[in-house]
């Protein structure tokens, strides 16, 4: 499990930005990433591990069709696979493990 300060959220939103080939892998254990876009011209998929303290809710799939914006964003301790996504897009906060 990691935990955040809450405190510099709205700084890093655009301090730590990122967007990256959806063949590399988003695993930094100092970090929890913020999924704001997918960009995919078919069917995609993300797998990775959420910050769930719920062990069986840990591993999370998210699926779509096509580009996608999301304005509630994504939550990833991390993301281990993705296929059918061309880039993906988001932000990432300094966490720390406990």
């Amino acid at each position: 499990m990691k935990s955040i300060s809450l405190q510099d959220i709205q700084r890093v939103r655009y301090q730590n930005q990122f967007t990256r080939p959806g063949n590399l892998p988003l695993n930094i254990p100092e970090r929890i990433y913020y999924i704001t876009r997918v960009r995919a011209s078919g069917a995609w998929t993300i797998q990775g591990k959420s910050n769930s303290q719920d062990p069986d809710e840990r591993l999370r799939t998210i699926q779509g069709s096509g580009t996608e914006q999301f304005y509630s964003v994504l939550c990833f301790d991390s993301i281990d696979s993705m296929t059918g996504v061309q880039d993906i897009s988001g932000f990432w906060v300094p966490a720390q493990e406990f």
